[in-house]
């Protein structure tokens, strides 16, 4: 098939991986149903408000110390990126 002179070719890894990506996000779905969804949130939001807390109030001992305790609250966020990535790929398949 010729869309707009580029030629569309059907690569099945793509495939298997859009539906990898929905089934993790059907059960991430289910998973933000429940009530421990909240506490995970809390959870990052508390994670992320004591590390700005201690950067602006005490500082860190090291610049070592400062990486480790900053990249646990990357690390959170980008889990919980990941999953709303997932959810937002779920509704469009969902609602095109």
């Amino acid at each position: 098939m010729d869309i707009n002179g580029f030629e569309v070719v059907k690569d099945e890894s793509v495939d298997e991986a859009k539906k990898e990506l929905l089934e993790k996000a059907v059960a991430f779905e289910e998973m933000t149903r429940s009530k421990g969804w909240g506490f995970v949130k809390a959870y990052a939001q508390e994670s992320l408000n004591r590390f700005s807390v201690r950067a602006m109030s005490e500082g860190f001992k090291s610049m070592e110390d400062y990486q480790l305790e900053r990249g646990k609250v990357a690390g959170i966020f980008s889990l919980l990126n990941e999953i709303e990535s997932a959810l937002k790929a779920l509704e469009l398949e969902r609602n095109p």
